[in-house]
């Protein structure tokens, strides 16, 4: 029954555009996979509406809301590309802007950074509240992000915002052993502060791309965190 539904709709957005941008897009979005039920997932007040979120309900409350305060968006109109991979300019900006650190003003030296790209400010800003001193000075901020980056990044920028980052090393992950040694304290930090969790089984995976679901709904935790210590 699955399979027959999601065909249906892949068709009829084909073949049918004009009902594909406005009724097929709310039926795929608010479609959850694992009851077959139709059920509201966007409840932020905003209008935006993502045609792509099937599998991804864990997110939509995440998405959702960051999108409403025009925090993230999607790559084109009902399009977020949840499973896309994300720069490291990209969650530099989303994280600048729960953490509310911006500043226009700011400057910095990093050789790849062009003054006239638009993450400039954003990359300066985060370096000025030392959220990239773990940074080379010949950062690629084109590359995609890995999970051990968007870590540390995020760990520092709760210590600016006045957290301590002291994780327990009770438990560790399965696949601890490939965290650079001076990025287990923050890793393990988000991990006690329940803002990572690691995969099903039990490992982290450091090295590999941050997927804009996930840097949805770790933004997401970070600005709660950040909200209510106030």
């Amino acid at each position: 029954m699955k399979r027959l539904t999601i065909l249906f709709l892949i068709l009829s957005i084909c073949l049918q555009p004009a009902f594909a941008e406005e009724s097929i897009s709310r039926f795929i979005s608010h479609y959850n996979a694992e009851t077959e039920n139709y059920v509201p997932q966007n409840k932020s007040g905003s209008d935006t509406v993502f045609a792509d979120l099937i599998g991804f309900e864990w997110a939509h409350q995440s998405i959702y809301a960051l999108a409403a305060e025009n925090i993230v968006s999607g790559r084109a109109k009902g399009v977020f590309a949840p499973g896309d991979n994300v720069k490291i300019k990209e969650f530099i900006k989303l994280l600048v802007l729960v953490c509310g650190v911006y500043d226009e003003e700011a400057e910095s030296d990093f050789l790849n950074l062009d003054k006239n790209d638009w993450s400039y400010h954003y990359i300066s800003s985060a370096k000025k509240s030392g959220i990239l001193d773990f940074l080379e000075n010949s950062t690629d901020f084109d590359a995609y992000i890995t999970r051990e980056q968007m870590a540390v990044m995020c760990a520092k920028a709760l210590e600016f915002s006045g957290f301590e980052s002291k994780g327990g090393y009770d438990v560790l992950f399965a696949d601890d052993d490939q965290i650079e040694y001076q990025n287990k304290r923050y890793i393990y930090a988000l991990k006690n502060l329940q803002i990572v969790s690691g995969m099903g089984d039990g490992s982290f995976l450091p090295k590999q791309s941050l997927r804009r679901c996930d840097s949805a709904v770790i933004i997401y935790k970070v600005q709660n965190l950040i909200k209510n210590s106030f």
